[in-house]
């Protein structure tokens, strides 16, 4: 902390202040932290209190070669964004779940391509629904849409629109909202696929119908995911590994804040065990892989041949894929 005479205008009047303090923080603080809560996140007064943030690689001059290359390969990607990237970021209290995700690569703004569907993706989270706004398509290196995946240099893609999330509301409110949602922004005429929780379709103690019938009579018809919480999230790492793999639009903040170490496994004692922390950015995490796990399973039905046989489209049709 430091202190010196400063000039300082509040309420558009000029004042001297008696001295100004500064609070460093090193290494940045995480986004739960009191700092970037108030010096940047929710600032009441940016007249009264300012934040700065250090430039990157300031130091670089003095360190080893290599430092910030070799520092980067050997942490997880929540620590290397905060070490190295100098960003806040989600502390998990337990094991991160993805790798790779990289902000600069995969957020960035998108639009749906209008001749595939939209997928959405569904979590009823005890009360605190989730839903995804997606499309997995085949695109080439420039991003463009690849009608025929059999063409060279084209890679299959998962593009994230939207994230829509509520707390304490029931399934068939939160249909209703997601469906409004959608007519709004996209129209009446796209053609969507829902994929669901599997646990859905219990009872619970709560509700005379499952989650599953709340939905059917919204007019929304739910294709089941996996349930196996590695295959979940298998499914979704094969995006992150693969060139091109993920784009997700910058307004999807709880999966982005999610990707980047906020959607973590459970530590007890010190073990880490294969149940995921419950949170604000679980839910859509969920959501998004009840898509993930079932749909790139449809594309390499559908990529077999160019054009769907009888029996194909009819076996799809019963699962409510088509």
């Amino acid at each position: 902390r430091c202190r010196w005479p400063a000039k300082t205008v509040f309420k558009g009047k000029t004042t001297y202040a008696d001295h100004e303090v500064i609070c460093t923080s090193n290494p940045p603080p995480s986004k739960e932290h009191w700092v970037w809560e108030l010096f940047f996140a929710n600032n009441p007064d940016p007249k009264l209190y300012q934040g700065w943030q250090q430039p990157l690689d300031e130091n670089v001059k003095n360190l080893p070669p290599n430092y910030y290359e070799d520092l980067t390969k050997s942490l997880p990607t929540y620590l290397r964004q905060r070490y190295v990237e100098g960003r806040p970021v989600p502390m998990p209290t337990g094991a991160e779940v993805y790798i790779k995700f990289d902000s600069k690569v995969h957020v960035k703004n998108i639009v749906p391509f209008t001749n595939e569907p939209l997928l959405r993706g569904w979590d009823f989270g005890t009360a605190n629904p989730a839903c995804v706004i997606t499309q997995i398509v085949f695109v080439d290196k420039d991003g463009n849409y690849v009608k025929d995946p059999s063409t060279e240099d084209t890679f299959l893609q998962l593009r994230i629109y939207d994230e829509i999330t509520q707390k304490n509301l029931n399934i068939r409110e939160f249909a209703k909202i997601v469906k409004s949602y959608c007519e709004s922004k996209y129209g009446l005429n796209w053609h969507y696929l829902d994929f669901c929780d599997p646990h859905g379709m219990a009872k619970t103690e709560s509700s005379t119908r499952t989650a599953w019938q709340q939905l059917i009579e919204e007019g929304v018809h739910p294709i089941p995911g996996a349930i196996e919480i590695r295959e979940r999230i298998l499914a979704v790492q094969f995006f992150l590994d693969t060139e091109h793999g993920l784009l997700i639009n910058p307004t999807c903040t709880k999966l982005i804040t999610g990707f980047e170490g906020g959607y973590h496994k459970v530590k007890i004692k010190g073990v880490v065990i294969d149940k995921i922390s419950k949170n604000e950015v679980s839910h859509p995490h969920d959501a998004l892989q009840m898509v993930c796990t079932v749909y790139p399973a449809i594309i390499t039905e559908k990529t077999k041949q160019k054009t769907i046989s009888k029996y194909t489209y009819n076996k799809l049709k019963r699962l409510r894929i088509i």
